[in-house]
């Protein structure tokens, strides 16, 4: 017999203890009677005092689902809760069914991608963000998942940025190292003079070629045409000094004279866009300190 029809039958009594057998005679071998076998008791029949067998049709009413519930009310609370549960649910598409797709697209995204809340770390629009709007909005991103790509993307770029500053500064100070502060100064004070008289804009023309090179290898280009064009021959020590910040007040007063004597400077600084003019200014800042 089964465990579950023992658990069943546990009202079934237990068979009575047969009376013992005679002792056999002097010289007989007694033979022990066999044990008889216990006839199955039959299953009981539903007591028909479930809530399914008295609603529910011969094909419900032994389904394992409904009878784990004690009452009508209990299966009823349990449906309200699982299309509760249902309706706040989206349903994973297929891969290769798009029309689910667009279905589900449509449930987590803004109803416009002009909706999407993204751009710089001060809200700003930029760029990557107006372009990637569409992307996102065709692709179905939650609005939160749209927001967090575009500021993680801003801190990518920032990382970025602050990483190629720093490797310039390091560039530009190995330039220093290998020149010595007076010659480096004296080359970058050349430098200027040279892209000043051709007219070239300064910011412009490093950064293109900073991005593109590097700021060391921008800087040694640089160098080698002031060179070449002259320049770095017309920067004499007062320059160098000034830039570098070691000309005393008085020092200042006699280059300002120096360069007053000479028609040919006088003509330049009369131009304010000249390195001329922008270096008399200097010294002319410097020689007030004097008093």
């Amino acid at each position: 017999m089964s465990e579950v029809a023992d658990a069943l039958n546990t009202g079934v009594p237990a068979p009575s203890t047969p009376s013992p057998a005679p002792a056999p005679a002097p010289g007989e071998t007694s033979t022990p009677a066999p044990t008889p076998t216990p006839s199955p008791s039959p299953t009981p029949e539903p007591s028909g005092d479930r809530w399914q067998d008295k609603f529910l049709s011969a094909e419900l009413k032994g389904d394992e689902t409904l009878a784990r519930y004690g009452s009508i009310d209990e299966m009823g609370k349990a449906l309200i809760e699982t299309q509760r549960f249902a309706r706040g649910r989206v349903a994973i598409p297929a891969a290769d069914n798009p029309d689910a797709f667009a279905e589900f697209a449509s449930k987590i995204r803004p109803e416009k991608a002009e909706d999407y809340k993204i751009g710089d770390a001060e809200g700003n629009q930029t760029e990557m963000g107006e372009a990637m709007r569409p992307v996102f909005h065709e692709v179905g991103l939650h609005p939160l998942q749209a927001e967090k790509l575009s500021s993680a993307w801003n801190q990518y770029q920032a990382d970025v940025v602050s990483k190629q500053a720093q490797q310039g500064r390091d560039e530009m100070n190995a330039v220093e190292f290998e020149f010595g502060p007076a010659a480096y100064n004296q080359r970058l004070a050349a430098t200027e003079n040279m892209l000043k008289e051709a007219g070239i804009d300064i910011g412009d023309l490093t950064t293109g070629l900073e991005q593109t090179v590097g700021a060391g290898k921008t800087l040694r280009a640089l160098f080698a045409l002031a060179e070449k064009t002259g320049e770095l021959s017309k920067v004499g020590d007062a320059q160098t000094q000034l830039r570098m910040g070691s000309m005393t007040p008085q020092q200042a007063s006699d280059e300002i004279d120096r360069m007053d004597a000479s028609p040919e400077i006088r003509a330049k600084v009369a131009d304010k866009s000249s390195p001329e003019y922008a270096r008399r200014s200097q010294l002319m800042q410097l020689m007030q300190k004097r008093g």
